[in-house]
């Protein structure tokens, strides 16, 4: 998830509160659940610091890190670029969804776009399942290799029955 937008996630976290670089650490793996390792997180940090879009400060043994005016506009300007896109993205969704008969499908594309809108992660709530979910499915998309394929179709079609049974 958060491969090229740590940036933005950091800098998001820190406009709710100043906090150090471990406490900043937790609160993305609250919030997104993904932990980034300090090897990500203290050099982005200094890059950021180097950037005047976050500012330190020591307190006791711990530095305190908090996002400047400057990096509350960039961050805006990220919030605004991100807008468009997802409003992008949203149109073309509308757009396939009048062509097509799959309107369950579009309904779920909504969801997810108006999750993002609103700043949420879409399906939040079954997290970290769905990430372990589509971590260990993702190498497999390109499977080729058939007896694969099958057991995967097989462990989906007993998933979706156990899903579909809940009541």
């Amino acid at each position: 998830m958060i491969r090229g937008h740590l940036r933005f996630v950091m800098l998001d976290e820190l406009r709710k509160k100043h906090m150090s670089g471990y406490a900043l650490m937790n609160a993305i793996k609250e919030t997104y659940n993904i932990k980034p390792s300090p090897g990500s997180v203290y050099p982005l940090l200094e890059c950021l610091k180097e950037e005047n879009i976050i500012q330190v400060k020591e307190l006791k043994r711990k530095k305190i890190y908090s996002i400047t005016a400057k990096g509350r506009k960039r961050l805006k300007n990220i919030a605004k670029k991100k807008l468009e896109i997802l409003n992008s993205i949203e149109e073309g969704v509308n757009l396939l969804c009048g062509l097509s008969e799959r309107s369950r499908d579009a309904e779920l594309l909504r969801y997810m776009i108006n999750e993002i809108k609103g700043g949420k992660l879409p399906f939040a709530h079954l997290n970290p399942e769905l990430m372990k979910f589509r971590n260990c499915l993702l190498p497999y998309m390109v499977e080729k290799e058939n007896k694969k394929i099958a057991k995967i179709k097989k462990i989906l079609k007993q998933a979706t029955k156990g899903i579909s049974s809940i009541e």
